[in-house]
């Protein structure tokens, strides 16, 4: 079994362990939102618990789990592709870098209709700004575009190292 057939049957699994508890299931609001330990593709958790929903018992996470904040979605790696149309500027949620590397994370639609067109970088003493531009592929021009959205993640190597530099969303900076 392929580790994305592995992944369907997960999350239908848990869909139904959350229709048969009385739960809604994934699309409606229960008021639940529990973590669920190795729910992430390829990970070997144990599938057990960690945090609670407000209408969940509160379970004894493992040291080290905070609760309070939600895991932040990993982005499917993106490569910029050049000659998109109605190219635009698009804010990113989330930005970390590492060395040389900066891996920046947005929500965005789904190719062909919204396509990473090129990444912006502006290198200055104390932040790095950094402006992603996505567009539509000319050849699907007309075609009709599913109102899906998915996390994406672009990587951006930089001359030197990042060092206490920020790293400011040029697209939030141009709307302002």
């Amino acid at each position: 079994m392929n580790r994305h057939a592995a992944t369907v049957a997960v999350a239908l699994l848990l869909t139904a362990c959350g229709a048969a508890s009385g739960g809604t299931g994934p699309t409606g609001d229960d008021g639940g939102g529990g973590s669920v330990g190795g729910a992430e593709p390829g990970s070997k958790g144990s599938g057990q618990i960690l945090c609670a929903g407000p209408d969940e018992p509160a379970p004894a996470a493992p040291p080290g789990t905070d609760c309070s904040v939600p895991p932040e979605p990993k982005g499917t790696l993106v490569t910029p592709q050049p000659g998109m149309v109605d190219v635009r500027p698009v804010p990113w949620t989330s930005a970390k870098g590492k060395g040389r590397t900066v891996t920046v994370t947005w929500v965005s639609g789904v190719a062909p209709c919204t396509v990473l067109d090129h990444v912006e970088v502006r290198k200055r003493r104390r932040r790095v700004t950094v402006t992603l531009f996505e567009g539509s592929d000319p050849e699907a021009q007309g075609m009709p575009c599913i109102e899906s959205a998915q996390y994406k993640a672009a990587r951006v190597r930089l001359d030197q190292p990042l060092g206490d530099r920020r790293v400011v969303d040029g697209a939030v900076r141009r709307a302002g």
